[in-house]
């Protein structure tokens, strides 16, 4: 495929099978959420699709799976109750939103219990290091080597950041990479498979 085909938004396509809808490209959400009006929220039962995760594609081409308003809350609620989440939390999400971890692990928990969420717009650690500087950030997670990364450029400054807790996936996590964050920080990692067909 050009390399112009592969990033064109699916917006319109979107938008032509929905009926109706708003469909919003992410850049534009605040601004249409400034000018919305307001409406029932719509009646859901816990079966039906709440989102369309693609899979990796790692084994042929990508597929869309169908996951549950269910599946969906019960992922990140099983994450939650593997960690001691606090009301005060502030969650940094630096993983994109079209993986299973970002997209229900990471978002829906921070607000399944009431925490604060920043965004990135990308991964950038030198961002990273500056929000963790600020001492609010209390849970951050992401792929392994994004936290390699980070405790490289912390140093002994590590435990100075005041998080709570690492979460993990996507790749491999060793035992020693463990050990490194234990010793680094002095939290607990959680691990997660987030298969995107099967989020739990």
């Amino acid at each position: 495929f050009p390399y112009t085909t592969l990033f064109r938004s699916l917006a319109p396509r979107a938008r032509s099978l929905d009926g109706g809808t708003p469909v919003v490209d992410v850049a534009g959400l605040e601004q249409w959420a400034a000018t919305a009006s307001l409406g029932a929220l719509p009646e859901v039962a816990p079966d039906q699709p709440f989102l369309i995760q693609f899979t990796s594609g790692t084994t042929g081409r990508s597929k869309g799976a169908v996951i549950s308003h269910r599946a969906a809350l019960s992922a990140a609620l099983q994450r939650n109750r593997h960690d001691l989440i606090g009301a005060d939390d502030v969650w940094l999400n630096p993983v994109p939103y079209h993986h299973i971890g970002g997209s229900c692990f990471v978002i829906l928990g921070g607000a399944l219990d009431g925490g604060a969420f920043v965004v990135l717009e990308r991964w950038d650690p030198q961002v990273v290091l500056r929000l963790l500087g600020l001492g609010v950030i209390k849970r951050i997670g992401g792929v392994p080597t994004m936290l390699v990364d980070i405790l490289a450029k912390l140093g002994d400054a590590a435990r100075e950041t005041g998080l709570r807790s690492v979460a993990l996936g996507g790749a491999t996590v060793t035992q020693p990479l463990v050990d490194l964050i234990d010793k680094s920080l002095g939290v607990p990692v959680l691990i997660g498979y987030g298969q995107s067909e099967c989020p739990l």
